[in-house]
């Protein structure tokens, strides 16, 4: 399914570290109107709601992966990381993602090591 939105909507881009501003190869999307999830490219180039076979990814990870953060909040959702980002701290999420996957495990070891680690859990 192509990624096709509204004319009234804007999508906000999370991509993978490597990718560059102007074509991210794949990454996670969240729309004004609150739909979100992974995309990447079809072989004709279009954007495609999905993962496909891409690594996963953290939300918003090429902000984490800044060196000089001191505190990292995980959070059981995107809209919980965006509330603490709006108050000016590190946050990301780790709701729906199989923390059991290897690659993912490395990529978490990375991100969190050298900072102070906060898990906040959801409400259930």
């Amino acid at each position: 399914m192509a990624l096709i939105l509204p004319e009234s909507s804007r999508l906000h881009l999370y991509y993978a570290p490597e990718a560059t501003d102007d074509h991210p190869s794949y990454g996670f999307c969240k729309t004004d109107d609150g739909r979100c999830g992974y995309f990447h490219f079809d072989t004709t180039g279009h954007y495609v709601w999905g993962r496909g076979d891409s690594p996963w990814l953290l939300y918003r990870l090429r902000e984490i992966l800044n060196p000089e953060i001191g505190t990292l909040y995980w959070c059981e959702g995107q809209k919980d990381a965006d509330s603490l980002i709006d108050q000016g701290v590190s946050a990301t999420d780790f709701q729906g993602l199989p923390l059991s996957d290897p690659e993912l495990a490395d990529l978490i070891t990375s991100v969190a090591t050298g900072k102070c680690n906060i898990v906040i859990p959801d409400n259930d």
